[in-house]
């Protein structure tokens, strides 16, 4: 695989658990971090945090500026309900199909319906 350079600086937004985690682990290894504040979203992405080939998936649609929000398997962590709420997407998106995280769809559509309005 071709090296594209040393990473410098990273954009994260959100401090829940996996934001906080990453943000130490890139301090760690002496990158940047700038946390990042949207303020709205017209679409929104889900993926777990355990498995990231659904992440990657969104790459294109995050260059372009949309949030990807990373959840547990089985569980919509509050702050994620809050963020969803806040940003107020008129479409959500799961990745890594229905197996991978629909119960936390079905909690994160509730979750973005509330802050909607």
């Amino acid at each position: 695989m071709a090296s594209q350079g040393q990473l410098e600086r990273v954009g994260i937004e959100g401090t829940g658990t996996y934001g906080a985690a990453l943000t130490r682990q890139l301090r760690a290894a002496g990158v940047q971090v700038v946390e990042v504040d949207r303020r709205s979203a017209d679409t929104a992405y889900l993926a777990t945090g355990t498995a990231f080939p659904d992440a990657l998936a969104a790459v294109p649609a995050i260059l372009d500026g949309a949030p990807l929000l990373l959840v547990a398997p089985d569980a919509l962590p509050p702050t994620i309900a809050d963020e969803l709420a806040r940003l107020g997407p008129d479409r959500l998106v799961g990745l890594g199909g229905n197996d991978a995280i629909s119960d936390v769809v079905d909690a994160a559509r509730s979750a973005a319906t509330a802050g909607a309005g």
